[in-house]
């Protein structure tokens, strides 16, 4: 089964695609909304570098923090060090800053 997400614009593009591409001689179309979180990007300073993080709010109150991965990455590789160790730094920069779910509670 193929699954394939795409706004309204692209149905018949994606449409000839599957056709062309694949064997199918049919295809199920359902529409669906999505709702998003609120959310806004701070720069966390860490002592290897800053990370922008996504931090989602629900009602006011913060539900969810995500470190940008290429940028934990790349600080990650430049300081031969693991990944988690970055995320691990920057998650307790955003501990201290109270800005994450937990310490919101």
């Amino acid at each position: 089964m193929i699954s394939l997400l795409g706004v309204k614009e692209q149905r018949e593009v994606l449409t000839d695609l599957l056709y062309s591409e694949t064997t199918t001689l049919g295809i199920r179309v359902r529409e669906i909304e999505r709702e998003c979180l609120q959310r806004e990007v701070v720069k966390v300073p860490t002592r290897y570098g800053a990370i922008d993080v996504k931090i989602a709010r629900h009602k006011g109150k913060v539900v969810n923090t995500m470190p940008e991965y290429e940028q934990m990455r790349k600080l990650a590789r430049e300081n031969n060090l693991p990944l988690k160790d970055i995320e691990k730094e920057v998650r307790a920069e955003l501990e201290k800053e109270r800005l994450t779910a937990s310490a919101t509670e």
